[in-house]
Protein backbone atom coordinates (compact mmCIF):
# COMPACT_ATOMS: atom_id res chain seq x y z
CA UNK A 1 0.00 0.00 0.00
CA UNK A 2 1.42 3.39 -1.07
CA UNK A 3 1.70 5.94 1.62
CA UNK A 4 -1.16 8.01 0.25
CA UNK A 5 -3.12 4.59 0.67
CA UNK A 6 -2.23 4.45 4.13
CA UNK A 7 -2.92 7.96 4.98
CA UNK A 8 -5.93 7.79 3.60
CA UNK A 9 -6.98 4.63 5.40
CA UNK A 10 -6.02 6.00 8.51
CA UNK A 11 -7.83 9.50 8.22
CA UNK A 12 -11.11 7.14 7.34
CA UNK A 13 -10.64 5.10 10.31
CA UNK A 14 -10.23 8.03 12.56
CA UNK A 15 -13.12 10.03 11.51
CA UNK A 16 -15.65 7.00 12.12
CA UNK A 17 -13.77 6.39 15.47
CA UNK A 18 -14.43 10.14 16.50
CA UNK A 19 -18.13 10.04 14.82
CA UNK A 20 -19.23 6.52 16.97
CA UNK A 21 -17.52 8.07 19.96
CA UNK A 22 -18.94 11.20 20.20
CA UNK A 23 -22.92 9.89 19.26
CA UNK A 24 -23.69 13.49 17.74
CA UNK A 25 -23.46 11.83 13.90
CA UNK A 26 -27.09 11.92 12.68
CA UNK A 27 -26.72 8.36 11.08
CA UNK A 28 -26.55 5.49 13.18
CA UNK A 29 -27.47 2.95 10.99
CA UNK A 30 -23.89 1.44 10.93
CA UNK A 31 -25.40 -2.12 12.41
CA UNK A 32 -28.46 -2.51 11.82
CA UNK A 33 -31.20 -2.50 15.64
CA UNK A 34 -31.58 -5.96 14.98
CA UNK A 35 -28.62 -6.97 14.91
CA UNK A 36 -27.48 -5.81 18.21
CA UNK A 37 -30.72 -6.01 20.52
CA UNK A 38 -34.18 -8.08 20.17
CA UNK A 39 -36.28 -5.59 18.70
CA UNK A 40 -39.89 -5.52 20.63
CA UNK A 41 -42.39 -6.94 18.48
CA UNK A 42 -44.65 -3.63 18.32
CA UNK A 43 -44.12 0.02 18.06
CA UNK A 44 -42.50 1.76 20.77
CA UNK A 45 -45.80 3.96 20.94
CA UNK A 46 -47.88 0.87 22.24
CA UNK A 47 -45.36 0.38 24.88
CA UNK A 48 -45.30 4.28 26.09
CA UNK A 49 -49.23 4.11 26.47
CA UNK A 50 -49.66 1.16 28.24
CA UNK A 51 -46.86 1.67 30.51
CA UNK A 52 -48.30 5.08 31.16
CA UNK A 53 -51.46 3.52 31.71
CA UNK A 54 -49.94 1.12 34.26
CA UNK A 55 -48.61 4.26 36.63
CA UNK A 56 -51.50 5.96 36.39
CA UNK A 57 -53.69 3.25 37.30
CA UNK A 58 -50.82 1.98 40.11
CA UNK A 59 -50.52 5.37 41.42
CA UNK A 60 -54.20 6.60 41.36
CA UNK A 61 -53.85 9.46 39.38
CA UNK A 62 -56.69 11.32 38.94
CA UNK A 63 -59.43 11.55 35.97
CA UNK A 64 -58.04 14.71 34.82
CA UNK A 65 -54.00 14.54 35.70
CA UNK A 66 -53.90 11.19 33.57
CA UNK A 67 -54.81 12.22 30.19
CA UNK A 68 -52.34 15.49 31.02
CA UNK A 69 -49.56 12.80 31.01
CA UNK A 70 -50.68 11.22 28.19
CA UNK A 71 -51.04 14.37 26.10
CA UNK A 72 -48.11 15.72 26.87
CA UNK A 73 -46.04 12.53 26.60
CA UNK A 74 -47.84 11.71 23.57
CA UNK A 75 -47.13 15.20 22.30
CA UNK A 76 -43.33 14.43 22.61
CA UNK A 77 -43.23 11.42 21.24
CA UNK A 78 -44.97 12.58 17.95
CA UNK A 79 -42.85 15.57 17.53
CA UNK A 80 -39.98 13.91 17.99
CA UNK A 81 -40.62 11.38 15.28
CA UNK A 82 -41.90 14.20 12.98
CA UNK A 83 -39.39 16.39 13.75
CA UNK A 84 -35.55 13.85 13.66
CA UNK A 85 -33.07 14.16 10.96
CA UNK A 86 -32.40 10.81 9.02
CA UNK A 87 -30.78 8.29 10.25
CA UNK A 88 -31.66 7.98 13.46
CA UNK A 89 -33.54 4.83 15.34
CA UNK A 90 -36.98 6.32 14.89
CA UNK A 91 -38.69 3.74 17.93
CA UNK A 92 -36.16 4.82 20.26
CA UNK A 93 -36.19 8.71 19.41
CA UNK A 94 -40.40 7.88 20.03
CA UNK A 95 -40.09 5.87 23.08
CA UNK A 96 -37.38 8.31 24.75
CA UNK A 97 -39.05 11.63 24.17
CA UNK A 98 -42.52 10.00 25.29
CA UNK A 99 -41.11 8.68 28.29
CA UNK A 100 -38.72 10.95 29.51
CA UNK A 101 -42.05 13.72 29.73
CA UNK A 102 -44.07 10.65 31.45
CA UNK A 103 -41.42 9.70 33.85
CA UNK A 104 -40.90 14.05 35.12
CA UNK A 105 -44.29 14.45 35.10
CA UNK A 106 -46.04 11.42 37.01
CA UNK A 107 -43.21 12.69 40.30
CA UNK A 108 -43.04 9.10 41.68
CA UNK A 109 -39.32 7.54 41.65
CA UNK A 110 -39.64 3.90 41.18
CA UNK A 111 -42.28 4.77 38.64
CA UNK A 112 -39.91 7.19 36.76
CA UNK A 113 -37.91 4.51 36.46
CA UNK A 114 -40.11 2.49 35.07
CA UNK A 115 -41.10 4.42 32.50
CA UNK A 116 -37.52 5.20 31.47
CA UNK A 117 -36.95 1.56 31.08
CA UNK A 118 -38.54 1.93 27.81
CA UNK A 119 -35.61 3.65 26.47
CA UNK A 120 -33.52 0.45 27.46
CA UNK A 121 -35.73 -1.46 25.35
CA UNK A 122 -35.28 0.36 22.55
CA UNK A 123 -31.62 0.53 22.58
CA UNK A 124 -30.74 4.04 24.41
CA UNK A 125 -26.77 2.88 24.89
CA UNK A 126 -26.28 1.43 21.71
CA UNK A 127 -27.63 4.82 19.56
CA UNK A 128 -26.80 7.82 21.73
CA UNK A 129 -27.55 10.74 19.27
CA UNK A 130 -31.26 8.99 18.55
CA UNK A 131 -31.60 9.40 22.76
CA UNK A 132 -30.28 13.01 22.96
CA UNK A 133 -32.65 14.24 20.16
CA UNK A 134 -35.53 12.41 21.84
CA UNK A 135 -34.71 13.90 25.35
CA UNK A 136 -33.95 17.74 23.28
CA UNK A 137 -37.92 17.43 22.37
CA UNK A 138 -39.12 16.20 25.87
CA UNK A 139 -37.26 19.07 27.23
CA UNK A 140 -39.02 21.67 24.92
CA UNK A 141 -43.00 19.38 25.57
CA UNK A 142 -41.70 19.87 29.34
CA UNK A 143 -41.36 23.85 29.02
CA UNK A 144 -44.96 24.28 27.43
CA UNK A 145 -46.32 21.83 30.52
CA UNK A 146 -44.68 24.17 33.06
CA UNK A 147 -46.64 26.96 31.64
CA UNK A 148 -49.82 25.45 31.26
CA UNK A 149 -51.04 27.31 34.33
CA UNK A 150 -51.07 23.85 36.05
CA UNK A 151 -49.86 24.60 39.97
CA UNK A 152 -52.58 27.81 39.26
CA UNK A 153 -55.10 25.94 39.19
CA UNK A 154 -54.80 24.59 42.49
CA UNK A 155 -54.10 27.69 44.02
CA UNK A 156 -55.56 31.09 42.40
CA UNK A 157 -58.88 29.49 41.36
CA UNK A 158 -62.02 31.46 41.64
CA UNK A 159 -65.43 29.60 42.15
CA UNK A 160 -67.46 29.25 39.43
CA UNK A 161 -70.26 31.80 38.24
CA UNK A 162 -74.00 30.84 39.24
CA UNK A 163 -75.94 28.53 37.64
CA UNK A 164 -76.44 28.90 33.76
CA UNK A 165 -80.37 27.14 35.52
CA UNK A 166 -82.36 27.32 38.99
CA UNK A 167 -80.86 23.85 39.60
CA UNK A 168 -77.71 25.03 41.25
CA UNK A 169 -74.83 21.94 41.95
CA UNK A 170 -74.31 21.31 45.46
CA UNK A 171 -70.82 19.69 46.86
CA UNK A 172 -71.43 16.04 48.07
CA UNK A 173 -69.84 13.54 49.81
CA UNK A 174 -66.92 14.66 51.70
CA UNK A 175 -65.04 16.86 48.83
CA UNK A 176 -65.04 20.58 49.19
CA UNK A 177 -65.63 22.74 47.73
CA UNK A 178 -65.78 20.34 44.71
CA UNK A 179 -63.29 17.81 42.81
CA UNK A 180 -60.43 19.54 40.90
CA UNK A 181 -63.29 22.91 40.97
CA UNK A 182 -59.40 25.31 39.17
CA UNK A 183 -58.72 22.22 36.14
CA UNK A 184 -60.48 25.02 33.55
CA UNK A 185 -58.29 27.09 33.99
CA UNK A 186 -55.26 25.13 32.72
CA UNK A 187 -54.28 26.18 28.95
CA UNK A 188 -55.02 23.44 26.60
CA UNK A 189 -52.50 22.28 24.04
CA UNK A 190 -54.55 23.72 21.37
CA UNK A 191 -55.47 26.98 21.32
CA UNK A 192 -58.58 26.41 19.13
CA UNK A 193 -60.14 23.66 21.48
CA UNK A 194 -61.25 27.02 23.77
CA UNK A 195 -63.90 27.16 20.65
CA UNK A 196 -65.77 24.53 22.01
CA UNK A 197 -67.85 25.09 24.13
CA UNK A 198 -71.94 24.41 25.47
CA UNK A 199 -74.95 26.13 25.91
CA UNK A 200 -76.81 26.29 28.97
CA UNK A 201 -78.55 23.12 29.79
CA UNK A 202 -82.59 23.64 29.32
CA UNK A 203 -84.11 23.89 32.57
CA UNK A 204 -87.33 21.91 31.50
CA UNK A 205 -85.61 19.20 30.04
CA UNK A 206 -83.65 18.63 32.99
CA UNK A 207 -86.49 18.24 34.84
CA UNK A 208 -88.43 16.24 32.05
CA UNK A 209 -84.70 13.73 32.97
CA UNK A 210 -84.84 13.63 36.45
CA UNK A 211 -88.50 12.95 36.61
CA UNK A 212 -88.26 9.88 33.67
CA UNK A 213 -85.11 8.64 35.11
CA UNK A 214 -86.86 8.58 38.90
CA UNK A 215 -90.02 6.95 37.77
CA UNK A 216 -87.56 4.08 35.51
CA UNK A 217 -84.47 3.95 37.96
CA UNK A 218 -84.26 0.58 40.05
CA UNK A 219 -80.88 -0.15 41.99
CA UNK A 220 -79.99 -2.67 39.87
CA UNK A 221 -79.38 -0.63 37.18
CA UNK A 222 -76.85 1.26 39.00
CA UNK A 223 -74.53 -2.02 39.25
CA UNK A 224 -75.24 -3.64 36.14
CA UNK A 225 -72.74 -4.63 33.84
CA UNK A 226 -71.99 -1.74 31.90
CA UNK A 227 -72.35 0.56 34.85
CA UNK A 228 -69.05 -1.57 36.20
CA UNK A 229 -67.35 -1.89 33.10
CA UNK A 230 -67.55 1.86 32.24
CA UNK A 231 -66.66 2.67 35.74
CA UNK A 232 -62.77 2.23 34.54
CA UNK A 233 -61.97 -0.83 36.88
CA UNK A 234 -58.87 -1.81 38.90
CA UNK A 235 -57.13 -2.54 35.84
CA UNK A 236 -57.91 1.02 34.25
CA UNK A 237 -56.78 3.97 34.85
CA UNK A 238 -59.38 6.31 34.49
CA UNK A 239 -61.77 6.88 31.82
CA UNK A 240 -59.92 8.39 28.97
CA UNK A 241 -56.86 5.98 30.06
CA UNK A 242 -59.79 2.80 29.54
CA UNK A 243 -60.30 4.33 26.38
CA UNK A 244 -56.72 4.66 25.37
CA UNK A 245 -56.73 0.77 26.26
CA UNK A 246 -59.64 0.60 23.74
CA UNK A 247 -57.31 2.37 20.92
CA UNK A 248 -54.55 0.19 21.67
CA UNK A 249 -55.69 -2.69 20.86
CA UNK A 250 -57.86 -1.43 18.05
CA UNK A 251 -54.21 -0.31 16.88
CA UNK A 252 -52.86 -3.97 17.37
CA UNK A 253 -56.55 -5.72 15.53
CA UNK A 254 -55.95 -3.86 12.49
CA UNK A 255 -52.22 -4.55 12.56
CA UNK A 256 -51.16 -0.48 12.07
CA UNK A 257 -47.99 0.77 11.16
CA UNK A 258 -45.85 2.30 13.92
CA UNK A 259 -46.38 5.68 12.11
CA UNK A 260 -50.19 5.17 11.70
CA UNK A 261 -50.60 4.19 15.30
CA UNK A 262 -48.63 6.93 16.59
CA UNK A 263 -50.70 9.48 15.07
CA UNK A 264 -54.21 7.94 16.26
CA UNK A 265 -52.95 7.72 19.81
CA UNK A 266 -51.05 11.17 20.15
CA UNK A 267 -54.31 12.32 18.56
CA UNK A 268 -56.32 10.57 20.96
CA UNK A 269 -54.33 11.51 24.00
CA UNK A 270 -53.74 15.20 23.38
CA UNK A 271 -57.84 15.57 22.44
CA UNK A 272 -58.69 13.97 26.05
CA UNK A 273 -56.15 16.39 27.78
CA UNK A 274 -58.20 19.28 25.70
CA UNK A 275 -61.14 18.10 26.32
CA UNK A 276 -60.59 17.37 30.15
CA UNK A 277 -59.75 21.29 30.60
CA UNK A 278 -62.55 22.34 28.65
CA UNK A 279 -65.12 19.68 30.29
CA UNK A 280 -63.87 21.23 33.87
CA UNK A 281 -64.61 24.76 32.30
CA UNK A 282 -67.84 24.07 31.30
CA UNK A 283 -68.52 21.66 34.32
CA UNK A 284 -67.99 25.00 37.04
CA UNK A 285 -69.35 27.54 34.54
CA UNK A 286 -72.69 25.75 33.95
CA UNK A 287 -73.03 24.42 37.62
CA UNK A 288 -75.70 22.16 36.94
CA UNK A 289 -77.04 19.91 40.07
CA UNK A 290 -76.47 16.42 39.90
CA UNK A 291 -79.77 13.67 39.52
CA UNK A 292 -79.80 12.66 43.14
CA UNK A 293 -79.83 16.63 44.23
CA UNK A 294 -82.82 17.28 42.12
CA UNK A 295 -84.51 14.08 43.45
CA UNK A 296 -83.98 15.89 46.84
CA UNK A 297 -86.05 18.62 45.77
CA UNK A 298 -88.79 17.34 43.71
CA UNK A 299 -89.39 13.74 45.87
CA UNK A 300 -88.28 15.04 49.17
CA UNK A 301 -84.78 13.35 51.22
CA UNK A 302 -86.56 10.23 51.85
CA UNK A 303 -87.14 9.68 48.51
CA UNK A 304 -87.22 5.91 47.16
CA UNK A 305 -83.68 6.03 45.07
CA UNK A 306 -80.61 5.54 47.43
CA UNK A 307 -77.79 5.08 44.96
CA UNK A 308 -74.91 2.17 45.85
CA UNK A 309 -72.18 4.30 45.08
CA UNK A 310 -71.33 7.72 45.99
CA UNK A 311 -72.04 10.39 43.13
CA UNK A 312 -69.16 12.09 42.24
CA UNK A 313 -67.96 15.82 43.74
CA UNK A 314 -68.29 17.97 40.63
CA UNK A 315 -71.13 19.28 38.27
CA UNK A 316 -73.47 17.49 36.46
CA UNK A 317 -73.02 18.97 33.06
CA UNK A 318 -71.36 17.78 30.97
CA UNK A 319 -70.65 14.55 31.83
CA UNK A 320 -66.73 13.54 32.25
CA UNK A 321 -66.61 10.32 30.81
CA UNK A 322 -68.79 11.50 28.12
CA UNK A 323 -66.40 14.25 27.38
CA UNK A 324 -63.01 11.80 27.76
CA UNK A 325 -64.84 8.73 25.67
CA UNK A 326 -65.85 11.44 22.77
CA UNK A 327 -62.76 12.98 22.73
CA UNK A 328 -60.62 9.61 21.90
CA UNK A 329 -63.50 7.49 20.32
CA UNK A 330 -63.86 10.38 17.57
CA UNK A 331 -60.21 10.41 17.57
CA UNK A 332 -60.06 6.88 16.32
CA UNK A 333 -62.75 7.38 14.17
CA UNK A 334 -60.94 10.26 11.79
CA UNK A 335 -58.47 7.77 12.22
CA UNK A 336 -59.52 4.38 10.78
CA UNK A 337 -63.19 4.98 10.92
CA UNK A 338 -66.05 3.76 13.04
CA UNK A 339 -63.99 0.29 13.18
CA UNK A 340 -65.21 -2.74 15.74
CA UNK A 341 -63.14 -2.51 18.94
CA UNK A 342 -62.72 -4.22 22.05
CA UNK A 343 -61.27 -4.61 25.46
CA UNK A 344 -60.19 -7.16 28.07
CA UNK A 345 -60.19 -6.37 31.80
CA UNK A 346 -61.95 -7.12 35.39
CA UNK A 347 -64.70 -4.67 35.45
CA UNK A 348 -64.54 -4.15 39.74
CA UNK A 349 -61.71 -5.30 41.81
CA UNK A 350 -63.00 -9.45 43.04
CA UNK A 351 -64.14 -9.50 39.47
CA UNK A 352 -62.29 -11.70 36.92
CA UNK A 353 -61.65 -10.61 34.01
CA UNK A 354 -63.90 -10.39 30.95
CA UNK A 355 -63.49 -9.56 27.06
CA UNK A 356 -66.23 -7.00 25.79
CA UNK A 357 -66.12 -6.06 21.91
CA UNK A 358 -68.77 -3.51 20.11
CA UNK A 359 -69.40 -3.68 16.26
CA UNK A 360 -68.18 0.01 15.93
CA UNK A 361 -66.59 2.64 18.06
CA UNK A 362 -69.92 4.81 18.14
CA UNK A 363 -71.57 1.77 19.41
CA UNK A 364 -69.06 1.35 22.05
CA UNK A 365 -69.24 4.93 23.25
CA UNK A 366 -73.01 4.90 23.49
CA UNK A 367 -73.06 2.18 25.18
CA UNK A 368 -70.28 4.38 27.69
CA UNK A 369 -71.77 7.06 27.48
CA UNK A 370 -75.22 5.59 28.93
CA UNK A 371 -74.09 3.58 31.61
CA UNK A 372 -73.79 6.75 33.47
CA UNK A 373 -77.41 7.41 33.02
CA UNK A 374 -77.90 4.21 34.33
CA UNK A 375 -75.37 4.55 37.08
CA UNK A 376 -78.18 7.24 38.24
CA UNK A 377 -75.19 10.02 38.47
CA UNK A 378 -76.48 11.94 34.83
CA UNK A 379 -79.07 13.28 32.47
CA UNK A 380 -79.26 12.16 29.54
CA UNK A 381 -78.51 15.39 28.24
CA UNK A 382 -74.94 15.19 30.33
CA UNK A 383 -73.55 12.52 28.39
CA UNK A 384 -74.80 13.83 24.71
CA UNK A 385 -72.86 17.16 25.42
CA UNK A 386 -69.98 15.51 26.76
CA UNK A 387 -69.83 13.45 23.97
CA UNK A 388 -70.08 16.56 21.65
CA UNK A 389 -67.77 18.59 23.38
CA UNK A 390 -64.92 15.63 23.22
CA UNK A 391 -65.69 15.59 19.03
CA UNK A 392 -65.39 19.48 18.71
CA UNK A 393 -61.91 18.93 20.73
CA UNK A 394 -61.24 16.32 18.69
CA UNK A 395 -61.72 17.79 15.29
CA UNK A 396 -59.89 20.99 16.12
CA UNK A 397 -57.33 18.87 17.42
CA UNK A 398 -57.29 17.16 14.32
CA UNK A 399 -56.68 20.28 12.16
CA UNK A 400 -53.92 21.59 14.12
CA UNK A 401 -52.25 18.14 15.36
CA UNK A 402 -49.07 18.91 12.71
CA UNK A 403 -48.98 22.82 13.07
CA UNK A 404 -48.16 22.56 17.18
CA UNK A 405 -45.32 20.24 15.96
CA UNK A 406 -44.21 22.63 13.82
CA UNK A 407 -44.07 25.32 16.78
CA UNK A 408 -41.51 23.45 18.86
Amino acid sequence: MSLNHKLFASISLSLITISLLSGCSNSESIVPLADKIEKPSKPAVLDLVTTINEQNASLRISPVAAPRILGYSLFAAYSASKLMPEGLEKELVIATAGSEVAATMILDPSKAAELRSLQERYGSDLYPASKEFGLSIAAKVLKIARDDKYREAFTNWEPGAPATTKFAWKPTGRGEPGFEPGWGALIPLNSDSNNCVLPAPNEELVVEQAKQMYGEFTVGDAVGADVLWWLAGIATSTPAGQWMRVAVNAALDDKMSSEDALKMLTLAAMSAHDAGVMGWREKYRHNLARPETLWIELYGPNNKIKLPRETPNHPSYPSGHSVFGGAVANSMIISRGDMAVRDFLPVDLYAPYETRSWQSTSEALNEANYSRVNSGFHYPLDVEAGASLGKCVASAMNANLDKLVEGL
